[in-house]
């Protein structure tokens, strides 16, 4: 427990004095008194419960999260680690376990998502979860009221999957309802574009751009990992925004120089290996020992000198959890970074600046020295022939 902020240990310890123990070590509670002794620990949004949860998925091992949002109900449905009898009526439980975090990571997203669904007073939160002849379903009605149950075969015996179902209150769909009706244009909706999007559903698309699994909503993907831009940009882009050229001719962030660290380990990926880009230079596959995290790492060309600020993401089981701008003596400097074993204040979504955290930051600092040397050494061998001289030479000097 010891990555737990402080805050929730002192929650947990409350709910661990009313539980008891198992023979396994597990600690065993009235699932009705967690909810209620848990509403203060909410994420800062209600919706990011669905977040939560494709963190859930990927770090159970799912291969693919299928969301399915409207104005009526929620549903999240994800193959890999199902959810059996005891694990769901003490899902909360796994929060005291003195056992490897990393092991239990996947129950304690669930349970996170779970605890912040419920507070929303839906008509009711329903998981199913196990292969298809052996499904048991846990449900959380109106009043802190739930039960527990085995279903009949909702898919096929040879399948295992977890199915997560959110029936929203009757005031909750008039107030979805008034918001698609009042602030969206009719062409926004035919086009499914993002502004025709509820908040919940915006802020999925924001969150999962490098997840490594798929991620479906309402039947379409929303992650494609990429990471930078092409030298030229994509199609009209240069008309249509040429305050995003250097000099009017390359993209300021295209990658002139990139590196891609994977990690050498067992157990579900954390970021999305990107799909292949002219700016694509190098992969390099470690020992966790070698590198603290996975990291998508690059210089791009920017526009012009200004403050060394390195922009990171920080991504944690395939969600963003964080994004800071750091300085650094290396310009252009930019970066997806896996946030796992760095410490998060009580809403999950912010990354505290403690030791850890200047640890990786000093290691990320060290690998874009290490990329600013090989970007001058390819300019020196002539491998960045497609920038115009006049402008790569000015970009060498910031």
């Amino acid at each position: 427990m010891a990555d737990l902020p402080p805050e929730m240990l002192g929650i947990l310890g409350e709910l661990k004095n009313e539980g008891k123990v198992d023979s396994s070590g597990i600690f065993t509670l009235d699932l009705s008194k967690a909810i209620d002794k848990l509403s203060v620990y909410q994420l800062p949004q209600q919706y990011f419960y669905i977040p939560k949860m494709v963190q859930a998925a990927v770090a159970g091992g799912a291969s693919f999260v299928q969301i399915k949002i409207n104005e009526t109900r929620v549903l999240i449905e994800f193959d890999g680690h199902s959810y059996g009898e005891d694990e769901l009526r003490n899902l909360f439980s796994y929060l005291f376990s003195e056992k490897d975090s990393v092991h239990h990571r996947h129950r304690r997203h669930m349970a996170t998502a779970i605890n912040t669904a419920v507070a929303l007073e839906a008509r009711a939160v329903r998981i199913e979860s196990g292969p298809g002849d052996a499904v048991v379903r846990q449900r959380w009605l109106a009043h802190n009221h739930n039960e527990i149950q085995k279903v009949e075969k909702p898919w096929p015996a040879h399948e295992v999957r977890t199915r997560f179902l959110l029936y929203r209150s009757l005031a909750d769909m008039s107030s979805k309802w008034w918001h698609t009706a009042g602030k969206v244009d009719v062409i926004d909706l035919l086009t499914r574009h993002q502004r025709a999007m509820t908040p919940e559903q915006q802020e999925l698309l924001a969150r999962v751009p490098y997840c490594p699994i798929p991620v479906f909503l309402n039947g379409r993907r929303l992650n494609f990992p990429r990471f930078g831009e092409p030298v030229f940009g994509i199609g009209l882009d240069r008309l249509l925004n040429s305050r995003n050229y250097s000099g009017g001719r390359v993209h300021r962030q295209h990658h002139l120089v990139e590196r891609y660290i994977s990690l050498n380990q067992a157990g579900p990926p954390q970021l999305g290996a990107p799909i292949s880009t002219a700016s694509h230079t190098e992969t390099a596959v470690l020992e966790p020992g070698e590198a603290p995290c996975p990291a998508l790492l690059a210089l791009e060309m920017g526009l012009y000198q200004h403050e060394k600020l390195a922009r990171l993401v920080f991504v944690l089981d395939g969600v963003i959890v964080g994004q800071k701008a750091v300085r650094t003596d290396t310009y252009g400097a930019v970066g997806v970074v896996g946030a796992e074993g760095l410490s998060f204040d009580l809403s999950q979504f912010s990354i505290a600046e403690d030791e850890r955290f200047q640890d990786r930051l000093a290691w990320l600092k060290t690998q874009f020295r290490e990329l600013h040397e090989r970007l001058q050494k390819k300019a020196e061998n002539g491998d960045l022939s497609q920038i115009p001289s006049d402008l790569l030479q000015a970009r060498l000097t910031w």
